[in-house]
């Protein structure tokens, strides 16, 4: 609901927010955007209790309860959650499923094409965008592709599991493929939006746009040195707070 002040805008981006609910539940504003791997019973009831002000980032990679991401759940346990949350008058369209990260050969499509039939042909959870990250690699000094983050990098040598997310080039051309069956399915979103923008303003019926005391538009958030990526907004709860989850691919350290 509109205000009549510029709404302020709040994010949590740790994605394992459930567990902190306690630390950040009384710092919501206007709106909020929260991201999370996981939709425990408390934090359910947490997005209904609250559901005039937030909007739900849900990161889901068909990667849970795998030596990569251990203590994340099973595809199906977020998938009847999701249901569950929408049975119980929480708004689709303040839902965005992001499936992150897709790492680039054989196993991240077949992952991937799972997701897109999940979110496209159940009616109990006909989401109609979805965005995508794809894992990033960057050419090392022996002319070779090794992913591009540190963290991921070492824990990956120390379960020897190199193999796993080796980039296969032939993926791009079936991702390109399989992007074009669904193309009149569903929306996607390949990095190209804001992190935060007006898809997450308009379901509490603002965009982008706000008249400030001078009478002269200007964006309700501003990014940093004009990157999407990087929204400037009140944080929740920071995101180097230590994780529980240890997944093998967060980007964190």
């Amino acid at each position: 609901m509109k205000t009549k002040s510029k709404p302020k805008i709040g994010y949590f981006d740790n994605f394992d927010a459930t567990n902190h609910i306690h630390l950040y539940a009384k710092k919501l504003v206007d709106i909020n955007i929260i991201t999370t791997k996981n939709l425990t019973p408390d934090f359910i009831d947490f997005a209904i209790t609250n559901k005039n002000r937030i909007f739900l980032h849900i990161i889901i990679n068909g990667m849970g309860a795998t030596i990569i991401e251990p203590h994340i759940p099973t595809v199906k346990y977020m998938f009847d959650n999701i249901s569950k949350l929408i049975k119980l008058g929480f708004p689709k369209n303040q839902i965005l499923i992001i499936v992150k990260p897709i790492i680039p050969n054989d196993n991240g499509l077949k992952a991937l094409q799972f997701l897109l039939r999940l979110f496209t042909e159940f009616k109990q959870l006909r989401l109609r965008y979805v965005r995508f990250e794809i894992l990033k690699y960057y050419k090392n000094s022996d002319n070779q592709y090794s992913i591009a983050n540190r963290y991921i990098y070492s824990r990956v040598k120390q379960h020897k599991m190199e193999d796993l997310f080796k980039s296969d080039q032939i993926f791009y051309y079936k991702y390109k493929i399989l992007l074009e069956k669904y193309k009149n399915i569903i929306t996607i979103d390949n990095e190209t939006e804001p992190l935060i923008g007006t898809r997450e303003l308009k379901p509490f019926g603002y965009i982008n746009k706000w008249k400030n005391q001078f009478g002269v538009d200007e964006p309700i958030i501003f990014y940093k040195k004009n990157n999407k990526k990087y929204p400037i907004v009140d944080v929740l709860l920071s995101n180097h707070q230590q994780c529980r989850n240890r997944c093998i691919i967060c980007p964190f350290k």
